[in-house]
């Protein structure tokens, strides 16, 4: 239930644009034992948390296909930019990661007109508004237009069976590369190089996340989630982790600092006036450096208020290293 969280060995699974891949597995869309808000939520943060984002389908898309992505829809009233919730799918795009709708099981020849087409040429066509005559037309229109819009960097690829026989099939996740179908396994290698060579590192207002920032923007978004009346707000999820982040590292650069200082202190003969004033300016410069590289890059981004943050924790930081330095001597 929920998402399942998977870390591939990273010898065999290294993405190509550095970082550490890690992956999340989330239960299918409308759950047998889970209502729509449920399903919404655990379809939302899988989308806030990733860098990189895989639909996996079974068969052709056709207008079930496009049913069961009515989700799609629901986004700008699940999840919030800013304050207010978003107004379209186009505010939200540029918070989403690119896209691979993953088609298992592809039986069709890929075809139109008496021409073969790509893979990509059959998403967009099935994503293309539909005629208004058709029954459903307007609101299966909606959920293309909602694709388009919310991932504009969008591929498709598709997998046929992977073994011929029943049992085998049940057996699949069991078998060697050699006991499946070779065009399973040379269409699976090619999405795997082709996920490892396009997943970027997560990132956030133009900042990269590590393991620690990740985890807590997940604590942030699911905070707000299960909040009665509140919805996850992705610029106050990014200031509460830029927050966290130059809450530990100023107390670590602190926490140094101090010791710095009471080394230099307890010293035989005691330090000069001068020997004292160079020790505290070593000591701040340390300080302000191990803050810098821990929390600087979290307010280089486009967030203003992030930035302001990271400088104003920085001006403290440097104030009660200062304090320290007036305590000891």
């Amino acid at each position: 239930r929920g998402i399942d969280i998977c870390l591939p060995d990273a010898a065999l699974a290294a993405p190509a644009k550095g970082g550490r891949l890690v992956l999340l597995d989330t239960e299918g869309l409308a759950s047998m034992d889970q209502d729509e808000n449920y399903d919404a939520q655990v379809f939302s943060l899988a989308l806030l948390l990733s860098s990189y984002f895989v639909i996996n389908s079974m068969g052709v898309i056709d207008e079930a296909a496009i049913d069961r992505l009515y989700l799609m829809t629901e986004l700008s009233k699940t999840i919030q930019v800013s304050a207010a919730p978003a107004d379209s799918a186009a505010e939200l795009a540029p918070f989403f990661p690119p896209l691979l709708w993953l088609l298992r099981d592809f039986v069709l020849d890929l075809t139109a007109d008496g021409k073969t087409i790509s893979e990509q040429e059959y998403m967009e066509a099935a994503i293309s508004a539909r005629s208004t005559n058709q029954r459903r037309a307007a609101e299966r229109n909606d959920i293309r237009q909602a694709i388009r819009e919310l991932f504009p960097a969008r591929r498709c690829r598709t997998l046929v069976r992977p073994a011929v026989d029943e049992e085998s099939i049940r057996q699949a996740v069991k078998l060697e590369d050699a006991q499946l179908r070779p065009e399973f396994v040379k269409q699976m290698g090619t999405v795997r190089d082709e996920l490892l060579a396009a997943a970027p590192v997560k990132s956030l207002y133009g900042s990269a996340l590590d393991g620690s920032m990740l985890a807590t923007l997940a604590q942030s978004y699911l905070d707000a989630m299960n909040a009665p009346g509140a919805l996850p707000c992705i610029r106050s999820a990014w200031e509460f982790v830029v927050e966290e982040r130059c809450r530990a590292a100023a107390d670590d650069a602190l926490r140094d600092a101090d010791g710095y200082l009471a080394a230099a202190a307890a010293a035989s003969p005691l330090p000069s006036a001068a020997d004292w004033e160079a020790a505290a300016h070593g000591a701040t410069a340390g300080a302000l450096a191990a803050f810098d590289e821990r929390a600087g890059g979290a307010g280089g981004g486009a967030n203003a208020s992030a930035a302001a943050t990271v400088r104003a924790r920085r001006a403290e930081l440097e104030e009660k290293v200062g304090a320290a330095a007036a305590a000891r001597r």
